[in-house]
């Protein structure tokens, strides 16, 4: 153990004297991102956006998303995807719900 505190000691004398420097401020960049990520994702989330196949949707556009997917259900247009299915059964079942599969009347 000791001699790995040596060898690190010695690698940062080999840095240099800006080593700490370089350190702050690639610690601090780092820092900054994690930030801007975390903002983001808050500001989203109290705006009411929600975001589905790589897309935010706020609000009004999220409901004409799901009438479009009921309807699509309901008419037997096509056969939904999973994601789909999913966020039908979310919006109109609430997003707490956990059902065992029982209330599936229609295949899914």
């Amino acid at each position: 153990m000791q001699t790995l505190t040596l060898a690190l000691q010695e690698y940062w004398r080999l840095l240099g004297p800006a080593a700490p420097y370089y350190l702050w401020l690639a610690s601090g960049g780092v820092g900054l991102m994690l930030w801007l990520w975390a903002s983001h994702a808050l500001m989203r989330k109290l705006l009411g956006h929600r975001k589905f196949r790589g897309t935010w949707f706020d609000r009004d556009q999220l409901q004409d998303l799901v009438n479009i997917l009921h309807e699509d259900q309901a008419s037997g247009r096509r056969v939904m995807r999973r994601d789909e299915i999913l966020l039908l059964r979310e919006w109109t079942q609430g997003k707490g719900y956990r059902g065992l599969g029982f209330d599936r009347k229609n295949g899914y």
